[in-house]
Parts: structure tokens; C-alpha cells; sequence
């Protein structure tokens, strides 16, 4: 999957940091996604997040068919094809209520005898980013 956004790198504490920058990116994203080139017929907001080394990055993005003609102040991910545990989130959007949908996601895993991949970028998949209701995807860790 590709996916082309705008970004915010911070230290993984900064909660309410995030809390006031991610609201910014979806706005802007979706003021500016008519700059986005190569947008999937039926695209979706995309959300990529990693925190890992005490850094929190996250992209607000839409999903394209090609990573090319990137806007300016705007980033391209791509994500490799894996298996990921998918979640529906309902609830409030900020990072203290996302995470604890990780967190319970991640503890329903184990129990299955499964864990997810650290290294890996997560996603949240927005189908209308006016409700706070999006499918949490956490990539799973290979055999």
C-alpha cells in the first residue's frame, strides 16, 4: 500500500503534543487532497503510525496507486504486503484513547498466542473523518 500525507515525528511522550498536532494534519489533508496525484478510485484517509526508539511518527495520508508526484511538505510511505489484525475503534480520538485500543488489541493477540510486529507501521483506516470510528490495523509479527 502506498500512502501520501502530511507528517508529525515526536518524542513518544509528548501525548498532548500529538493530541494537537494530528487533528491539524487531518485538516490539512483533507483541505489539501486534490494536490494528491494517483488517489485510489474508492481511497481512504489513512493514518500510519510507529512509535518505536522513543520517537512517535505519524502520517495523515490517502491511499494511491503510485508514489509519485509527491506535493510539496507532504511525505510518501510504502507499506509491504503482510497480514495485520484489524480492530474497529470507537470512541474519542486522541492519542491517550487510540492507544488504549492498541493496547487492547495487542493483549486480545497474546492471548491467541500471537504478537504483533514492533517494527512495523500500524494503520488506522478512516472511511469519514468526521465520526471518531476508524479500523485499527497492527501488523502482525512473522513465524
Amino acid at each position: 500500500m502506498h500512502v501520501v500525507g502530511v507528517e508529525v515525528k515526536a518524542p513518544f511522550t509528548a501525548v498532548y503534543m500529538s493530541d494537537t498536532i494530528k487533528p491539524r494534519l487531518w485538516e490539512e489533508i483533507s483541505k489539501r487532497s486534490h494536490e494528491i496525484k494517483h488517489q485510489r478510485k474508492q481511497a481512504s484517509f489513512i493514518g500510519v503510525a510507529l512509535s518505536k526508539n522513543r520517537i512517535y511518527h505519524y502520517i495523515a495520508g490517502i491511499e494511491v496507486t503510485k508514489p509519485v508526484q509527491i506535493p510539496e511538505r507532504m511525505v510518501g510511505i510504502t507499506l509491504p504486503a503482510r497480514e495485520y489484525a484489524s480492530y474497529t475503534h470507537e470512541g474519542g480520538g486522541t492519542r491517550e484513547n487510540t492507544d488504549q485500543t492498541y493496547f487492547y488489541v495487542l493483549d486480545k493477540l497474546r492471548s491467541q498466542g500471537l504478537d504483533h510486529d514492533p517494527d512495523a507501521y500500524s494503520m488506522e483506516v478512516h472511511a469519514d473523518l468526521r465520526t471518531n470510528k476508524f479500523t485499527v490495523c497492527i501488523p502482525l509479527r512473522d513465524e
